[in-house]
């Protein structure tokens, strides 16, 4: 008898961990991967000795992702609390200090529409451009390497009409990397293309996380949905003078702002770019 109750205890108990493990499971499914990336981009062949520097971040799922520049979150909160201070202090200006160019785009994967969606400010709207997944022809190497502790494999493969080697973690089973590099049983945890003039490298990687505050990977509402057809019109118009209300260069450097409300005329550096990410539009 006290045998029997024994194992009925244990098989009781054996039963109450599997449906523990089980709820773990669910709870997992919904958890959230966190990969930070450092680009180096040498945007302008001209002076090749210049690359710029920034970091982003990419927030992902088994389903969906988003790619944004952290680089521009640091600066708007560092901003915040520049304001915040000088408000507080009765200053009479805000020493801002040297503000980096930074992507103002977000990206946002939908593994299930296979679709791209790029959010676009112009002017105060926002805009949506959806684009199907790149068709990326992967050839999987045999080499390996080791990043962040996680086993990598090299592949090589033509996205957005430049040729990438990529290495990547099956560690991470989900369809997603740094930009619009994505399409390989794993995530990519470093890039590069041919001329090296572009170069992604993870610097760190952490999972089961909950969102960042601030962060979603559902698509803005209030977005408007365009094709990029007319993206690109809108875009030529204002290049060529026309006044739409568009601002689509960031590349400004501010070193006080008053808060008195005289007005500080910006110096605006001209930003060259003849050697974009992206070659197929």
């Amino acid at each position: 008898m006290y045998t029997r109750f024994n194992f009925l205890v244990a098989a009781i108990f054996y039963l109450l961990i599997c449906a523990l493990d089980r709820e773990n499971a669910k709870a997992q499914e919904g958890n959230t991967g966190l990969a930070r990336y450092h680009l180096s981009h040498m945007r302008d062949t001209t002076e090749s000795s210049i690359f710029i520097q920034e970091d982003f971040l990419l927030v992902f799922d088994q389903q969906q992702s988003l790619y944004t520049s952290q680089t521009r979150i640091d600066q708007r909160t560092a901003q915040a609390a520049n304001i915040q201070q000088a408000m507080s202090s009765d200053a009479g200006y805000i020493d801002m200090g040297v503000m980096k160019l930074t992507t103002s785009e977000k990206i946002y994967g939908h593994d299930e529409e296979k679709e791209l969606y790029t959010e676009k400010r112009f002017g105060r709207n926002k805009y949506l451009i959806k684009e199907p997944f790149p068709t990326v022809n992967w050839k999987i190497e045999r080499q390996t390497k080791n990043i962040l502790g996680y086993n990598c494999q090299k592949a090589t493969g033509v996205c957005k009409g430049r040729l990438y080697t990529a290495w990547f973690t099956t560690d991470v089973p989900v369809n997603a990397g740094p930009w619009k590099l994505r399409g390989l049983p794993g995530l990519i945890l470093e890039a590069y293309d041919a001329k090296e003039r572009i170069r992604f490298n993870c610097t760190k990687l952490s999972l089961a996380n909950a969102l960042p505050k601030g962060v979603s990977l559902k698509l803005p509402e209030s977005a408007i949905t365009a094709n990029a057809a007319d993206y690109k019109r809108m875009e030529k118009a204002s290049q060529e003078g026309l006044d739409m209300g568009g601002n689509l260069t960031e590349d400004v450097q501010i070193d006080k702002t008053t808060l008195n409300g005289a007005t500080v005329n910006p110096a605006r550096k001209k930003d060259v770019v003849n050697y974009p990410l992206e070659l197929d539009k």
